[in-house]
């Protein structure tokens, strides 16, 4: 009997957070599901993607959640590739490191293995992922804090033009009445 799976709607229904932390889990931790771009997700992708994200609400690092997620191996599962490890295969899969690590001055790696410059900069990239990730969301909280201010100011400069009008108004109206008695 095939195992139940579910769409990225109910992923997100199920695992409550916004669609787009959704989409950033699924783009950061594909490596983990069972089927990455399939768009059907088992019970053990919900697991681990929930992991993930309660991982990433409480600001944890990503080598915190790869190690959390590390234990919901099964014997006899597949080895996972970490995220630098990801990130390497990614990259490697354009060419963009084979093209770096061949043109610097670094020794030629054994066949098989990658050189070490192909490392660090697929660990590098890893890195600045996560913290334009991060940088991303932060800009986004501060615009949102920003527009809050910003409706606020106006709703307090509507209140005192009508609070001015108002104040004139009377002022007028008493000025008005004074002239008639005296006239």
């Amino acid at each position: 009997m095939a195992e139940r799976t579910i769409g990225r709607a109910e992923l997100v229904r199920q695992l409550g957070v916004p669609p787009d932390l959704v989409r950033e889990l699924l783009r950061t931790y594909r490596h983990w599901l069972s089927q990455p771009d399939g768009g059907r997700y088992t019970a053990q992708d919900l697991a681990r993607l929930e992991i993930a994200a309660r991982g990433r609400v409480a600001g944890e690092a990503a080598a915190e959640i790869e190690s959390r997620l590390g234990a919901t191996l099964r014997p006899g599962d597949p080895p996972v590739p970490r995220l630098a490890d990801a990130a390497r295969e990614d990259a490697a899969g354009t060419g963009a490191l084979r093209e770096s690590a061949a043109g610097s001055e670094a020794p030629a790696a054994a066949p098989g293995t990658q050189a070490p410059v192909a490392v660090h900069v697929a660990m590098e990239l890893a890195r600045m992922r996560e913290t334009l990730s991060e940088t991303s969301e932060r800009e986004r909280r501060d615009r949102d804090r920003m527009l809050t201010a910003l409706m606020r100011t106006q709703q307090e400069v509507a209140s005192l033009r009508q609070e001015l009008g108002a104040t004139r108004t009377r002022r007028s109206r008493r000025r008005g009445i004074m002239s008639w008695l005296r006239g």
